[in-house]
C-alpha cells in the first residue's frame, strides 16, 4: 500500500474523511488533515507504518467520498445560512456591510467566516 499526497481514507473507528498532506518514510510520519461532517478541519501527525497496518487489516480503507457543502449539517452553532451567502465573499475580512441582510442571531463577520471555511472544503 502506498500512501501519497492526496490520499483519502476513512476508518471504522471515525466518520471523518483524512486526507494525506505529506509523508516521511524516513520519520514514519504522516501528516493528515482530517475533516468531519460540519466542514471542520484539523491536522494530526500518525504513525506511518500503523497507518499502513490498518489499510491493510481494515480499520481504514482508501474513499473518493467527497464532503460537498450540501453534506455539512448545521447545527445550532451556525447559521442556517451556512455556505449558502456567496455574495458575501467578494468582501475582506473586517470590511463586510454591518448590517446583516440574514434574520439569523449570526453578524456578517460570522457569516463571511463560515462562508470562507465552507467555500475551502469545495476547494480541496
Amino acid at each position: 500500500m502506498e500512501l501519497k499526497k492526496g490520499f483519502k481514507l476513512k476508518s471504522k473507528w471515525f466518520t471523518c474523511i483524512t486526507v494525506v498532506v505529506h509523508v516521511n518514510e524516513e520519520d514514519n510520519d504522516l501528516e493528515v488533515d482530517i475533516t468531519n461532517e460540519l466542514g471542520n478541519t484539523h491536522h494530526e501527525n500518525w504513525n506511518l507504518e500503523h497507518t499502513i497496518w490498518g489499510l491493510e487489516n481494515g480499520d481504514y480503507w482508501e474513499t473518493n467520498e467527497e464532503l460537498p457543502i450540501e453534506k455539512i449539517k448545521p447545527t445550532i452553532n451556525y447559521p442556517h445560512c451556512y455556505g449558502k451567502m456567496k455574495w458575501i465573499l467578494k468582501y475582506e475580512p473586517g470590511k463586510e456591510p454591518k448590517t446583516s441582510i440574514c434574520n439569523c442571531e449570526f453578524g456578517n463577520a460570522t457569516c463571511l467566516r463560515l462562508t470562507r471555511e465552507a467555500a475551502s472544503l469545495v476547494d480541496k
